[in-house]
């Protein structure tokens, strides 16, 4: 994200506002929107949750090594005394717990003191908390109503490091778009009193998306408002998305009607996105009578994955029609990718007879064909004779694999794969699923890569993600003799860059 501006404090200009300019002024924008920090801005704001949804068990899992126990504090002072005796890795489920506690004033200042510590030493697995609460089955639909109001009157009380810090700023940013969903009218407000500079812009782009589910012309005058360029791109896209997912022909004459090209571009490529979703067969044919390579080539592999859920063979003409070269592969990908949903082995036989070479629609079809039935999968993927074809597929395996959560199993297939270039390319598949929230067993995997050019990206993927979670360990895997001079050469920019960045946690 980029950073706002600030004085020679070191602070960013939105937190003076906020911190000089007054703690009544950001916890009123917090009950202005919510009318009271524990109630939801929706149809039932007048009940109290009870037991909100937070960040599933399973994502919880991989942002704390140490789980706090099943028996939570009762009273105020136990949590308190629990929060600061618990290392940053047990935050993501002390926040679990916290979220559900009964006693709505209770919850609220627990949450409030854990958001204060929280943000204090480790803004980073915060970020990660709230993307893997979005993430999760019901998008935590009941814990956002807890957590920004907490999240407003924490953020006056953090220290100066937490203050400057560009992850606050993003969590900040994360917050008003909650806003923007929830009360585009009342975000819009917030926004302008309290955030500044490409804050600001970024935030009123996203709630000029929200307003035009209400009113396109306030949403208009939002984005027409904006100064920065790419702001107002923005704004233009969200509109486009939002009004595109309710009428998508009133969006696309909006979008066509735009007279700068970066915004008109930008906003009927988000309506095509829309429609694809909603009414494959007419965005089919709008994105044939736009005519511009470019947009269909963008958008074309998804309409015609979306015209395969119910009908394969309509896709497949519809993207055979396209005249060949990369928009046509895209869509061919696309259709096939959606034909191997239902039928994952007639769209292998018609990828094999008709469209060998198109390595992206070998890696989406077996993909595709792993999710529901890995080892048939597996099995098919290994006896393809064409090489590039057979790496693709055992690419397109493992990502597939993965998707069932089997890691296991798909580590036990790989690691029986003959040795050779198609081991290293599903192992280097490997790596980058596991840099995230394994690096440790990603780097072990990656410095086994034999090819130099896989695992040179093998290795710099994984290291990527230790350098993140813990780099005592990074400096020690700089030390492996398993690594050449030319890796460390490579690698060591990136530790330096981690190290150099404002410290997340203690």
């Amino acid at each position: 994200m980029t950073q706002l501006s600030s004085d020679k404090t070191g602070l960013p200009a939105w937190f003076l506002i906020v911190g000089v300019g007054g703690l009544f002024g950001i916890i009123a924008g917090g009950v202005m929107f919510f009318g009271s920090s524990t109630k939801a801005p929706n149809a039932d704001a007048g009940k109290t949750a009870t037991a909100p949804a937070t960040a599933s068990s399973k994502a919880s899992a991989k942002t704390s090594s140490s789980p706090v126990t099943a028996k939570l504090p009762v009273t105020y002072e136990e949590w308190t005394a629990q929060i600061n005796s618990s290392k940053a890795d047990s935050y993501p489920a002390l926040m679990d717990g916290a979220l559900r506690v009964g006693d709505a004033a209770l919850r609220a200042r627990v949450v409030e003191f854990l958001l204060v510590k929280w943000l204090d030493t480790d803004r980073g697995t915060y970020l990660q908390y709230l993307d893997q609460l979005e993430g999760s089955d019901d998008e935590g639909k009941d814990a956002w109503p807890i957590l920004v109001p907490a999240f407003v009157k924490a953020v006056p009380q953090l220290n100066e490091q937490a203050a400057s810090s560009p992850d606050l700023e993003e969590a900040v940013q994360w917050m008003t778009d909650y806003y923007a969903e929830q009360n585009p009218t009342a975000a819009l407000d917030w926004a302008k009193k309290w955030l500044l500079g490409d804050a600001q812009e970024s935030a009123l782009a996203t709630v000029a998306g929200q307003l035009s589910k209400s009113s396109l012309d306030q949403a208009i005058a939002v984005a027409n408002g904006l100064k920065s360029p790419n702001a107002r791109v923005d704004a233009m896209s969200n509109i486009g998305s939002e009004l595109g997912k309710t009428d998508p022909q009133k969006a696309l004459a909006w979008a066509q009607s735009l007279t700068n090209p970066a915004e008109k571009s930008a906003a009927i490529e988000e309506v095509m996105w829309s429609m694809a979703d909603s009414d494959p067969a007419a965005a089919a044919s709008q994105v044939k009578q736009i005519n511009n390579p470019e947009l269909l080539q963008n958008i074309g592999g998804t309409i015609a994955e979306s015209l395969a859920d119910k009908n394969p063979s309509q896709a497949m003409q519809w993207a055979e029609a396209i005249p060949a070269g990369a928009a046509q592969d895209e869509a061919v990908s696309g259709a096939l990718s959606g034909w191997a949903k239902s039928d994952p082995k007639a769209a292998f036989d018609y990828l094999q007879s008709k469209h060998a070479t198109n390595g992206d629609a070998a890696e989406n079809v077996f993909e595709q064909w792993a999710t529901t039935k890995p080892e048939e999968a597996a099995a098919q993927a290994t006896q393809i004779s064409n090489p590039q074809m057979r790496e693709q597929a055992v690419t397109g395996v493992v990502n597939g694999w993965l998707n069932d959560s089997d890691s296991q199993a798909v580590e036990q297939w790989v690691d029986g794969l003959q040795s050779g270039h198609e081991k290293d390319v599903a192992s280097a598949a490997l790596v980058d699923a596991l840099s995230v929230n394994d690096p440790q067993p990603a780097w072990d995997r990656a410095l086994t890569i034999k090819d130099t050019q896989v695992r040179q990206e093998a290795v710099l993927s994984a290291f990527s993600g230790l350098a993140q979670s813990d780099p005592e360990a990074a400096k020690t895997a700089l030390k492996s003799p398993s690594i050449s001079e030319a890796d460390r050469k490579l690698l060591q920019p990136v530790l330096d860059s981690v190290q150099a960045a404002p410290k997340a946690s203690n």
